[in-house]
């Protein structure tokens, strides 16, 4: 997934268009810069707060957090 937008408190995130079973993948589509298009994603974004992603963080559900 990726920050389309941040909105006070609010996220909206766009959601990769890709499943993967392992981390690796993820990492391997930004790595090679698959995951920069904009058809990796999808149109509409999901809102969370940011505790929520902080929490998902916490619980290991978000593996790796990258900037562009």
């Amino acid at each position: 997934m990726r920050v389309a937008a941040i909105e006070g408190d609010q996220l909206a995130l766009q959601i990769s268009e890709m499943v993967y079973n392992k981390a690796e993948g993820v990492v391997e589509d930004i790595d090679s810069k698959k995951a920069l298009s904009d058809s990796y994603y999808s149109e509409e974004p999901i809102y969370f707060d940011s505790e929520f992603i902080t929490a998902l963080k916490a619980e290991g559900a978000i593996h790796v957090v990258k900037r562009h």
